[in-house]
C-alpha cells in the first residue's frame, strides 16, 4: 500500500490498505491494535489527497479502536487526536478544533505525569 501511495497510485494503494484492514479484522478482531495502525495509514492517505471528510471518518474509527485497544491515555491516542485536529482545521470546524486542542492538551499533561 505504501509503495503504491508513494507512486501516487492511490486507487491501488487504497485497495491494498482496505485488504490489509479486512484481513487483520478477520484474524484479530475489529478492535485489535494491528487494525488501528492500518486504519491510521489509510486515513493519512486520504488526508494527503485532500479527501478530508473520508480522512475524518477513518480517523474517528481509528480513535475508537485505539481507545478500546490501548486505553484513552495511550500515546497513540495523541497521534490520532493530532491527525483529527489537522483534518478539522482543513474543514474549518472551529468547535471541533477547540475541543480537540483541549483534549490534546489534557492528554499531553497526563502523559507527562507517567
Amino acid at each position: 500500500a505504501l509503495v503504491e501511495e508513494s507512486k501516487k497510485n492511490f486507487e491501488q494503494s487504497e485497495a491494498y490498505y482496505k485488504q490489509a484492514i479486512e484481513m487483520r479484522q478477520k484474524k484479530f478482531g475489529v478492535e485489535h491494535p494491528k487494525v488501528s495502525y492500518w486504519l491510521n495509514d489509510l486515513a493519512l492517505m486520504y488526508y494527503h489527497q485532500g479527501k478530508y471528510i473520508k480522512a475524518e471518518e477513518i480517523f474517528l474509527q481509528t480513535l475508537k479502536v485505539v481507545e478500546s485497544s490501548f486505553g484513552s491515555t495511550h500515546p497513540f491516542m495523541l497521534t490520532i487526536l493530532r491527525h483529527l485536529l489537522l483534518v478539522s482545521q482543513e474543514l474549518k470546524y472551529p468547535k471541533k478544533i477547540s475541543d480537540l486542542k483541549q483534549k490534546i492538551e489534557t492528554l499531553e499533561k497526563a502523559l507527562l505525569k507517567k
